[in-house]
């Protein structure tokens, strides 16, 4: 039979009311801090689960949140929905997930996540389905995977692929390239701004990134041989990929061919995922702060839950990612000595190392 808060109540010697109180945390009741801990740990012995439905009628928080976002199509994204899975439940939340890819289907799935009874929601995608006028108004966090209007935080891609472009100049080299999946894609967009990042860092120093150094993998159709053929036809000693994936893939490419990584050509991925320490060439790269982006992110839809904003003006913050310099450009990469994978392997180098406790 279900724990109930009766029985909760009978245990603790209060009424229902009071354990009602310890779950809603309105902060106008006259309950102690040491009565409703006690409460807590009653119902948490039990493994007494709040009735969300009821929570929302009497007005009170179900600690749920939404994450509207495609959690299951980008590794990057698994990893950002941990982060804030591992965040939400130290704070007593538990967290659900929708998706849609049209605007009429985008709107559905956020309304259906309100009738559940969530508490806010957390924006991953390019365009805000809030702004579809038949979506309700809801306490939010608006996190786009790049440059979008009144979005809240993000990361600055930009200035990740200016700071790689600038360690391989410092390398010695001069003649880039840019290889990328597609561009005439909106879900590529983060990629415009890679490469407006590494354009800048080269006029900076006098060097120009030619439209045929920018290596858009669809135009080759899996003709790797002609790809090669471009790379040594231009005489690039450096190249940054759009992501993890792209540049792993040029790594082995390039060593089946011959072509010696770093010595003939530095090559850096964009993205931190683990998989660079794991290439045949360990691949340097530029990782994406996502543990940062998760805090800030539920640190911003807690307040507006507490305060039960819903048009609050966008923050816009642009968090930094960094450079991990590694092999493939050129670097000494003193992490590869050890393996790290205490505890169990993940995907993001921020997570293995977070989670497995590495310094």
């Amino acid at each position: 039979m279900a724990v109930t808060m009766k029985e909760i109540a009978r245990i603790a010697g209060v009424s229902q009311q009071a354990v009602s109180a310890a779950f809603n945390m309105k902060g106008t009741t006259k309950l102690s801090e040491e009565r409703r801990q006690r409460i807590l740990q009653i119902a948490k012995n039990l493994n007494y689960t709040p009735n969300s439905a009821a929570q929302r009628l009497k007005g009170g928080a179900t600690k749920m949140i939404g994450v509207f976002g495609v959690s299951y199509v980008s590794v990057l994204q698994q990893s950002l929905l941990l982060d804030f899975s591992l965040i939400l439940d130290k704070k007593g939340y538990s967290l659900i997930t929708c998706y849609g890819r049209s605007e009429k289907a985008a709107a559905r799935a956020v309304n259906e996540m309100i009738a559940k009874g969530i508490d806010g929601l957390i924006i991953t995608t390019v365009e805000n389905p809030l702004d579809n006028s038949t979506v309700p108004a809801i306490p939010h966090v608006f996190c786009p995977p790049g440059r979008a209007p009144k979005f809240d935080i993000t990361v600055d891609r930009f200035s990740g692929a200016f700071e790689a472009t600038e360690k391989l100049i410092a390398q010695g080299c001069r003649k880039f390239g840019f290889m990328l999946p597609a561009v005439s894609n909106i879900s590529v967009q983060p990629d415009c701004e890679k490469r407006e990042g590494v354009e800048a860092a080269l006029r900076l120093h006098g060097l120009t990134l030619p439209d045929e150094a920018v290596i858009e993998i669809r135009e080759y159709c899996g003709m790797a041989s002609e790809m090669i053929h471009q790379i040594q036809k231009l005489k690039l000693d450096a190249i940054l990929c759009s992501n993890d994936y792209v540049g792993s893939c040029l790594v082995s490419l390039l060593l089946r061919n011959g072509i010696r990584v770093p010595e003939d050509i530095k090559v850096t991925g964009f993205d931190g995922l683990l998989i660079c320490d794991l290439c045949p060439v360990p691949l340097a790269t530029v990782i994406q702060p996502n543990q940062l982006l998760a805090q800030k992110a539920v640190e911003i839809l807690l307040e507006r839950i507490q305060h039960k904003t819903v048009k609050d003006p966008p923050r816009g913050i642009s968090l930094k990612p960094y450079f991990y310099p590694s092999v493939s450009a050129g670097f000494e990469n003193s992490r590869l000595e050890n393996i790290n994978f205490i505890s169990d392997t993940y995907s993001t180098l921020e997570l293995n190392w977070n989670l497995n406790k590495t310094p």
